[in-house]
């Protein structure tokens, strides 16, 4: 018997609650019409941004990864395909610096983006790299992972 009476208690609650709502939104439409289009607007654009730092962080994985390939086919003697593992990170970059932009991470990419392309072309030419120059360069694109 009591739980019933709770039941309907909160039934009644809830319908007030409800009703309450729609008379309030009833009285002022503009008002609250405007409040859900800036509330959507800001859902909108930080939706957005999250998946351009998204993108931008799968970017910088996937260069990372391409990297970390390099480097183990560079520690096999496999140069030619250490340096196409190298090109395809530095393909993940390029699309990361064009998300980036030109502000400080974006120079920050660019410059290793040369130092990788230096290194595959150096592999492309037959010459060996150390592998300390592909550390040097995994520990620069860690400190740019967001």
């Amino acid at each position: 018997m009591r739980g019933c009476l709770v039941k309907i208690l909160l039934f009644l609650v809830a319908f007030a609650v409800v009703f309450s709502l729609g008379y309030y939104t009833g009285q002022r439409p503009d008002e609250i019409k405007q409040k859900i289009r800036e509330l959507s607007g800001d859902v909108i654009e930080q939706t957005i941004g999250l998946d351009q730092k998204l993108s931008l962080r799968r970017e910088f994985l996937q260069a990372k990864a391409r990297l970390i390939e390099g480097k183990s086919k560079l520690l096999d003697h496999q140069y030619t395909s250490a340096a196409e593992e190298l090109g395809h990170a530095f393909e993940h970059l390029g699309k990361a610096k064009a998300a980036e932009g030109d502000g400080q991470v974006g120079k920050r990419v660019e410059e290793l983006m040369y130092e990788i392309l230096e290194a595959q072309q150096r592999l492309t030419k037959g010459e060996g790299i150390s592998r300390d120059t592909l550390d040097l360069a995994q520990a620069k694109l860690d400190a740019l992972l967001p």
